[in-house]
């Protein structure tokens, strides 16, 4: 493919979790659990700070940001009109993750069929990265249904071999791995 002009630029990868392989007595999980709120997202003003929330630097090993073409501003465009699009749909499961009323970040699902999550986007806001809070993003949407009620069987989702400390942790809390696919990409050069 590089002889053709594509630069390979990640491998995404698809895993799942199954609640009932969810340990909820992992010491960092109740730590997490013990101290978070988890709030849902209505549209509205609650809405609206999510998206004022999200940063250039915020998804910082997001393809789109990376790309010399795009850059940082144009990932964080990305993300706020992808979360644009979902918050709203009744299916969708927004919420953010609170301690002493600090918003520390959100998460973004849908709900499937058959109690499945896909778990389309989640992340702590950028002046709390690097503080030990990483550990949100991938057992929010247990932490979510445990607090809340809500019915949940199994989670789906995909990252980027980009992002290899949020990688290490969705390997920590026992993420299987589905499939792999090898992202390319090949940009038309303004003439």
């Amino acid at each position: 493919l590089p002889g053709l002009g594509y630069s390979f630029v990640e491998t995404q990868f698809s895993i799942s979790k199954a609640i009932t392989s969810f340990d909820y007595s992992d010491r960092l999980v109740r730590k997490m659990s013990e101290s978070i709120s988890f709030v849902p997202v209505e549209n509205g003003d609650a809405g609206q700070a999510v998206l004022d929330s999200i940063t250039p630097g915020m998804f910082s090993t997001d393809r789109i940001h990376l790309d010399p073409f795009f850059g940082p501003e144009a990932g964080r465009i990305r993300y706020v009109n992808w979360i644009r699009s979902v918050m709203d749909v009744p299916d969708s499961v927004f919420f953010e993750f609170v301690r002493k009323g600090t918003r520390y970040g959100f998460a973004l699902c849908r709900v499937q069929p058959g109690d499945v999550w896909d778990y389309l986007l989640g992340g702590v806001y950028e002046p709390y990265l690097n503080h030990g809070l990483g550990l949100l993003t991938p057992a929010a949407p247990f932490l979510y249904a445990k607090a809340t009620g809500v019915s949940l069987k199994r989670v789906e989702t995909s990252i980027s071999s980009n992002n290899l400390p949020v990688v290490k942790l969705y390997q920590y809390l026992g993420y299987r791995l589905e499939t792999l696919r090898y992202v390319y990409v090949r940009q038309k050069r303004r003439q």
